[in-house]
């Protein structure tokens, strides 16, 4: 296990609530994003856990001032993602989610990102009332508040934000409504990030050590949706800022494309029970993926190839290579006439789901 340097205090009183903030080179923001978790309207103990990776300018610093000036609430701890091989940002967020994991101790948790922050008001306390008295749902979904960034159009201006707006409509679900995982799942217009929820705590398994690495948003998710639903609360208490040089961003139009559409696949290795309904949403982009990659050559990157290696299946093995067989030539032209019949005519029934699986598997 890597080594990573912590600074805690264990004569705090045990919170109900844990805060992970990951942050890296967060010095211009992280205060804004600390002091909008202080502020929040919280009749409970709670604790913020703090990991900074690799920063510098005065992120570090700053945790530490923090550390002082309340120190029966923070935790924080330094952590190098490049112990972790990592492929991309999002490893190394991760990987540092990962390490802050392994501290919190409340029986719920949500994640933030040091340069969002949150809004002020009472939606995590009504989130974890909601999940207090609702002992079947393991996710208190808000709706969180997003704001886009896009290059200036002159391109010398910097980024240029959008008006706040919420991630759902206001009548797409009602407060309090239950979301199981079968209607989240075979929904996609239900997903919603990672940042939205406070999950129940499972003080016997942990995500981390079932998905590593592969702990992003909707892993996340489906993690805690194998024991229980989601439970809506119609508030907006999250603000999510979107940056034009955001993760999928960065990629090119193919492995930006790979990569997304493989992403449900890569799902179903971890939650095979839910492979059906997860199968069912992904058949658009898969679709859309089978039909490039029957027209023309791919052109991926070395770093997209050695993160598809991670998993066992045709289509990950397929799009590690340039050079394919007859019979894999013949076998992406079939998955493709396949996904095509059930996308166009919305074949749901267990029997087109099962042979999509083991085609693309």
């Amino acid at each position: 296990m890597a080594q990573h340097q912590a600074l805690d205090n264990t004569t705090r009183q045990i919170p109900l609530l844990s805060y992970i903030v990951v942050a890296h080179n967060h010095g211009q923001c992280i205060r804004r994003c600390l002091d909008s978790i202080l502020s929040q309207q919280m009749r409970f103990p709670y604790e913020i856990v703090v990991g900074d990776d690799r920063s510098t300018d005065d992120t570090w610093a700053i945790l530490e001032e923090y550390k002082d000036k309340y120190p029966d609430i923070f935790t924080i701890y330094r952590v190098n993602s490049d112990d972790c091989n990592p492929l991309s940002s999002s490893d190394r967020a991760s990987y540092n989610r990962g390490h802050a994991y392994r501290l919190i101790k409340g029986k719920y948790y949500a994640e933030v990102d040091g340069d969002d922050y949150l809004l002020p008001g009472d939606t995590y306390q009504k989130q974890v009332e909601l999940l207090e008295t609702h002992p079947d749902c393991w996710l208190c979904m808000q709706n969180m508040s997003i704001v886009e960034g896009k290059e200036s159009s002159d391109g010398l201006s910097g980024t240029v934000f959008s008006a706040a707006r919420k991630w759902f409509p206001d009548n797409k679900l009602k407060n309090m409504q239950i979301v199981t995982a079968e209607n989240y799942l075979s929904h996609p217009d239900l997903f919603s990030q990672h940042q939205s929820f406070v999950y129940r705590r499972h003080r016997d398994s942990s995500p981390i050590d079932l998905l590593g690495l592969d702990y992003e948003d909707t892993t996340a998710t489906l993690f805690h949706l194998q024991f229980g639903d989601i439970i809506y609360l119609n508030q907006s208490g999250y603000q999510y800022i979107s940056y034009p040089q955001g993760i999928n961003r960065q990629l090119s139009d193919d492995d930006r494309l790979v990569r997304l559409a493989l992403l449900p696949l890569m799902h179903t290795h971890y939650f095979p029970q839910f492979t059906r309904p997860i199968l069912l949403a992904a058949m658009p982009e898969l679709n859309h993926l089978l039909k490039v990659t029957v027209g023309r050559q791919m052109c991926l990157s070395a770093e997209t190839r050695r993160a598809l290696t991670r998993y066992k299946g045709f289509l990950f093995h397929y799009y590690t290579h340039d050079r394919h067989t007859i019979v894999q030539q013949f076998r992406i032209r079939f998955a493709r006439y396949v996904v095509l019949l059930i996308n166009r005519h919305k074949c749901t029934s267990p029997f087109w789901t099962n042979l999509s699986a083991r085609i693309l598997s």
